[in-house]
């Protein structure tokens, strides 16, 4: 075998190990999923380009944290369905705590546009309502989760421990420590804040390489 046809039977066998980490979704998931792609362009397009649909729709404003909220959780919910939990997990057919995970990532990102404003106008993060509190936690468990289906357990292991650090920080080393925050008030600042899950990255990534992306593949 020639040394050209052993990288390309490399390339096919890394190819393959690749297409492995995905599920084939049966058609009706598959159908969502393209609906939920084709949204999450729309919202790109109207939010990159300022169309400001919303505003003469519906009267609202896409603020950016809303349109972030939006983003992050159509997408996350689609990688439950696209992506197993685990290597013998089904890869034919969404199981029922994927579609479970699926339906409450978008109930609860939905909760967080309802209140998009609100969690501006009066600083969440720092002093929510309790409802707040809770609903935080479970989607910071969620980011978690899809976390590690899509960068594996190391990725869920070092992002678990530093997202906890302001519940120990108070402990840490003088040149690290800080002001130690109750565990419920940190999963709130994570998820209401920009310094978190809406942090540079989303930013970023919701403003700019999403609107690379769009000019990439037209």
């Amino acid at each position: 075998m020639s040394q050209t046809d052993t990288l390309q039977t490399q390339t096919d066998d890394i190819e393959d190990l690749e297409t492995l980490r995905y599920r084939r979704l049966p058609a009706r998931w598959m159908a969502i999923c393209l609906a939920l792609t084709t949204l999450t362009i729309l919202l790109a397009v109207n939010q990159v380009f300022n169309l400001g649909f919303f505003k003469m729709t519906f009267g609202m404003v896409l603020v950016t944290n809303r349109y972030m909220y939006l983003l992050a959780g159509v997408m996350i919910a689609m990688l439950f369905l696209i992506m197993p939990a685990v290597k013998s997990a089904p890869k034919t057919r969404v199981p029922w705590y994927d579609a479970l995970l699926f339906v409450l990532t978008l109930v609860l990102t939905a909760y967080f546009v309802y209140f998009a404003e609100d969690i501006l106008d009066e600083a969440w993060e720092f002093n929510p309502p309790e409802h707040g509190l809770y609903v935080s936690l479970f989607l910071w468990a969620i980011v978690l989760e899809a976390g590690r289906r899509a960068g594996g357990i190391a990725v869920f292991i070092i992002v678990g421990v530093l997202s906890l650090y302001p519940v120990y920080a108070g402990m840490m080393p003088d040149v690290i420590s800080g002001v130690s925050r109750p565990f419920l008030l940190t999963g709130a600042f994570h998820m209401f804040s920009e310094e978190s899950l809406l942090g540079i990255p989303m930013k970023a990534f919701s403003s700019l390489v999403f609107g690379f992306l769009l000019f990439g593949v037209a």
